[in-house]
């Protein structure tokens, strides 16, 4: 069942992209990913034939095997919260100094500093970042975004700073 969709998605994958020819002994290793649902599987295939695709270099094994190895650590999902917790931690706060309405230095450069990063290494809206922030505007947000990037263009301790916290919260979850 497993090999059977993974074996139609490669023939519709190769009418659109004739060029693109995954070889059998790949979907067999992709399909043996047992702990993976149908979702995953696809997503894995589509992974490898997209790669094909744009690099016009045959699929090996090996490159699924690089592929299958790196699922689910390469790119940690960041959340807000993650990024919260290690700004407020770096800068000695408690969480609730980010979500406060204090707007003293010490609690607002690190709170614009994790909004920053949180526009930076998440998906989220500035309304959405901004509500986890205390409920704050999207376009105080903002101001903290063009803040930071502005700080970090002259401030070379602070930009050392965020690409810390940013290096930390990129890493992979027990790296």
């Amino acid at each position: 069942m497993r090999f059977a969709i993974l074996e139609s998605r490669a023939q519709e994958f190769s009418r659109q992209r004739p060029h693109v020819v995954i070889p059998r002994e790949v979907l067999d290793r992709i399909a043996e990913l047992e702990e993976a649902s149908p979702r995953e599987l696809i997503g894995m295939f589509t992974k490898i034939a997209t790669y094909a695709d744009l690099t016009k270099k045959p699929v090996t094994i090996e490159f699924a095997e690089d592929t299958i190895s790196q699922r689910g650590s390469p790119t940690k999902k960041t959340g807000i919260e993650d990024i919260q917790k290690k700004t407020a931690e770096f800068y000695k706060l408690d969480v609730r100094d980010l979500h406060s309405k204090e707007r003293s230095r010490r609690v607002a450069r690190p709170r614009q500093i994790a909004m920053y990063l949180a526009r930076e290494l998440t998906m989220r809206s500035l309304p959405e970042i901004g509500r986890r922030f205390g409920d704050r505007d999207h376009t105080t947000v903002l101001h903290a975004c063009r803040r930071i990037t502005e700080l970090c263009s002259t401030d070379q301790a602070l930009r050392q700073e965020v690409d810390f916290l940013k290096q930390v919260l990129s890493k992979p979850k027990g790296a």
